[in-house]
């Protein structure tokens, strides 16, 4: 999915070095699916690779290729990244569409940095913690295109930033025949507005504040449990959007929306109304009973944060500064994509198949294929086909089994260790006596 045309033609203008941008970049990438170790262990596989080359090998010390990763642009691992993306959108089947549109979810998630003074400025720790005992936080927001299960984008924000004003930095990624699902964070006149005049349809969870107020004693009945309704917009602009004042009055004055409510279990087992706010207005093209499995899958964007936040061990990214967090955080999601995209392709004699597959479990996979690309056997084209068939298909046999009903309750088993929470810096003389 990476040729080597590409990240050579990506790096023309490199002098050459021990650790080029084509070299530092499957190193980098190799610690990510290695779930996120350290640099001394990529550079050992770099080793590796140069001996088994007839290279000359680097030395053991990390500073080359610590100053290498820092010099591996942005820009670089972005055209990366844009290249898998379309490769994975031309591999979209009309069955992968809901009623012709492209559904995408989008959720926000948070990683932990190195406590360092630049990392504490541009991403500070949470407010309600003693300064010098916390670690900065790094927010971030991410598009998950259902179609084909890959990260189509993601942005980057201080924790104290709300998903809404988030999402509407990532409004330049929606655009016709799409369908956003999407938490009630999310669901504000403004952003459904401007999803709208992109020719973007919305499936939110609705609003709590409007829920609070909600009856299906008001608006057109539809069904037994669906109402259309109008939403005016509100009477000032809100101090957080960045529409101008004639972006703001071109949006329009009212907007019609179909609520939808019904009950449904908890992961503690009570019944809850759920209310969901969409612009797909006709009942008999789009039935509600549809919908509320369609808003189901929204799931699936919390599970793949987890994929890249626990199965790839980015929950905590040792690095010193915002750049390298960013970057960081760009790699672990090509990185998923990557598995995501040969995922696709071990199950292409039954793509019905692809969303079956365990991201664990094919990642695991390719860890062990390596055995398939033995120097001595890559030495034909005929050969290297052959070993990527093999791992394909040890892929696609890592399918997760289907358990319907399953329920487990977010309880821990394990105690945490017995020791004290720190509430001063660790420099502070009067905490190393009191230890002491």
């Amino acid at each position: 999915m990476v040729p080597p045309e590409l990240l050579e033609s990506l790096s023309k203008t490199q002098r050459r070095r021990v650790f080029s941008n084509p070299v530092t970049f499957w190193a980098w990438l190799s610690q990510i699916l290695e779930q996120n170790d350290s640099c001394s262990a990529a550079l050992s596989r770099v080793q590796a690779w140069c001996v088994e080359k007839g290279l000359p090998a680097p030395c053991s010390d990390t500073t080359a290729y610590c100053k290498s990763r820092v010099r591996l642009s942005a820009e670089f691992i972005n055209a990366v990244h844009q290249h898998v993306i379309d490769e994975m959108a031309r591999s979209v089947r009309d069955e992968d569409l809901y009623r012709g549109l492209e559904v995408k979810s989008v959720d926000g998630s948070s990683v932990q940095l190195m406590d360092t003074a630049d990392n504490q400025a541009c991403y500070p720790q949470p407010s309600v913690q003693k300064e010098g005992c916390g670690f900065p936080v790094m927010k971030f927001a991410g598009v998950l295109n259902h179609a084909h299960g890959g990260w189509e984008t993601w942005l980057t924000a201080p924790l104290s930033e709300k998903d809404f004003v988030t999402m509407r930095r990532l409004m330049g990624h929606f655009g016709p025949e799409t369908l956003l699902l999407a938490d009630r964070g999310f669901c504000s006149y403004e952003i459904i507005a401007r999803l709208q005049e992109k020719g973007c349809h919305s499936l939110m969870r609705l609003h709590q504040m409007r829920e609070k107020g909600f009856t299906l004693r008001k608006g057109k009945r539809i069904g037994n449990n669906e109402r259309l309704v109008t939403w005016v917009k509100p009477a000032s602009k809100p101090e957080t959007t960045d529409l101008t004042d004639a972006e703001w009055e071109l949006l329009p004055a009212t907007m019609e929306m179909r609520l939808i409510a019904f009950d449904y279990e908890d992961r503690g087992g009570a019944i809850k109304r759920m209310v969901l706010a969409t612009t797909l207005l006709d009942a008999n093209t789009y039935d509600w009973i549809e919908l509320g499995e369609l808003y189901a899958t929204r799931w699936d964007i919390e599970l793949r944060l987890r994929d890249v936040k626990t199965t790839l061990g980015m929950e905590q990214l040792n690095v010193k500064t915002p750049a390298m967090a960013e970057k960081s955080l760009a790699m672990s999601f090509l990185g998923f994509n990557l598995v995501k995209g040969i995922s696709r392709r071990s199950v292409a004699n039954h793509p019905e198949k692809w969303k079956l597959i365990s991201f664990k479990g094919a990642l695991d996979a390719i860890k062990s294929s390596s055995a398939f690309f033995a120097a001595d056997l890559m030495k034909s084209k005929k050969k290297i086909a052959a070993a990527i068939g093999r791992m394909l298909e040890l892929v696609s046999t890592k399918q997760i089994e289907v358990r319907p009903g399953r329920w487990e309750p977010r309880m821990q088993k394990k105690r945490p260790k017995p020791f004290p929470f720190l509430d001063r810096p660790r420099q502070d003389s009067e905490l190393l006596t009191s230890v002491k």
